[in-house]
């Protein structure tokens, strides 16, 4: 590859580092710091950063205008996932679990007659109701 080539990749693979974000989440994220300077030294003004990023053409998930309101929300939503991105780098641990996948050869476990309960199978003519009332009577002892 040549020089200008990897760094359009550099720069399409960086661009998709918050993939499933919008273009206003991932510039929020990447101006974080200096947001929260601005933010903390001359207070909210959510609706001139509004202004500002329709100005850049950032929009939303689906190419919506970012109101003041839309921008201050995404704004709490960023601000936790960095907190949580930071949290992972201090300690090393994550701070989501990835859920587990179940095998795709999983069975549930099946009673057996050890357990003291009745396993009797249900006959699918039977309506759900006549099937459950036999076997609480089977169980009962009745």
């Amino acid at each position: 590859m040549t020089k200008p080539n990897i760094e359009r990749m550099a720069k399409r693979v960086h661009a998709r580092r918050h993939g499933g974000h919008s273009a206003a989440y991932r510039w929020l994220r990447e101006n974080h710091e200096r947001i929260k300077q601005i933010l903390a030294t001359d207070g909210p003004t959510w609706p001139i950063m509004a202004e500002v990023v329709l100005a850049e053409g950032i929009t939303g998930a689906r190419g919506q205008v970012m109101t003041d309101h839309a921008l201050r929300r995404m704004w709490k939503r960023v601000c936790r996932d960095v907190e949580i991105a930071e949290a992972e780098k201090r300690t090393g641990i994550p701070a989501r679990k990835r859920r587990q996948q179940v095998p795709a050869t999983w069975q549930p476990e099946r009673a057996d007659s050890s357990s003291g309960r009745s396993v009797a199978p249900i006959d699918p003519e039977e309506s759900s109701l006549v099937g459950l009332r036999r076997i609480m009577a089977e169980r009962s002892g009745r």
